[in-house]
């Protein structure tokens, strides 16, 4: 059977340090000293399992981990990645990437707070400013607009799992019954954040709301078939940030 790249960059991310006693945070070092070794290994199980590519998906995406989850100020170069900071309230540099850098990753946070990661291969030098907006705003804008408005809801949390379990319900009275129950909790919980009590975020909350256009979403999510849901939701919260976050976000609407 076929491996699955993603699956053996994981393992390798995680048991590697584990097996010699260091943290995660150590990979940029474990890597700088073992990258020849770890290439022989993938290209010997490439081989083994007859699987084209694996060696180059493995390590591409083993590096890509690497950035995502090391600490460092502004740049970091991992074998052929190059990664950066890159805080989306302040202006958006272009990139200069190091030599011979096939890949670039870039850490996106909001005031310090880490909202995810772009990949982004190129053979090019150096990365427009435009160019790396443009890929936030494509892969980012929901998280970005979940974390500007408080709404980072733990993933074993009550209220998590209530959202998920209400997006099943195949009863369309049912549905809109426990919709309207988890306003007043999911209300409390940002006030717990303090979230809701910031007048620019309460601001900025009421214009994403308009932009999903709530009637006609929840007639779409009654419509559709439970299974379906998720992504119907997926898809209109995605579209909405999209709309609004040149507005929150002044420097993802620049342009050079």
């Amino acid at each position: 059977a076929a491996l699955d790249a993603r699956l053996v960059a994981e393992e390798l991310f995680h048991n590697i340090p584990l097996a010699t006693g260091e943290l995660i945070q150590s990979w940029p070092n474990i890597y700088s000293s073992r990258e020849e070794h770890l290439t022989s290994f993938l290209r010997e199980l490439e081989g083994v399992c007859g699987c084209s590519g694996l060696a180059e998906s493995v390590v591409s995406l083993l590096e890509q981990l690497i950035v995502e989850h090391a600490e460092f100020d502004d740049d970091l170069t991992v074998g052929r990645t190059f990664g950066a900071r890159i805080d989306v309230s302040q202006s958006i540099p272009q990139i200069q990437l190091s030599e011979n850098a096939e890949r670039f990753v870039a850490v996106a946070t909001e005031s310090g707070k880490k909202v995810g990661t772009i990949a982004v291969a190129t053979k090019n030098e150096m990365l427009p400013a435009d160019t790396v907006r443009d890929c936030i705003v494509t892969n980012l804008a929901w998280p970005l607009m979940r974390t500007h408005l408080g709404l980072d809801l733990p993933r074993e949390s009550w209220l998590a799992w209530k959202l998920r379990a209400m997006l099943l319900e195949s009863g369309g009275l049912l549905l809109f019954l426990n919709t309207c129950q988890l306003l007043i909790p999911v209300l409390r919980w940002q006030r717990s954040t303090g979230a809701i009590r910031n007048r620019w975020i309460a601001r900025d909350s009421v214009r994403m709301l308009s932009k999903l256009r709530p009637l006609r979403l929840a007639w779409r999510l009654l419509r559709s078939n439970p299974g379906d849901r998720v992504a119907v939701l997926r898809a209109a919260l995605v579209d909405a940030s999209a709309n609004c976050i040149r507005q929150q976000f002044p420097a993802l609407a620049d342009r050079s």
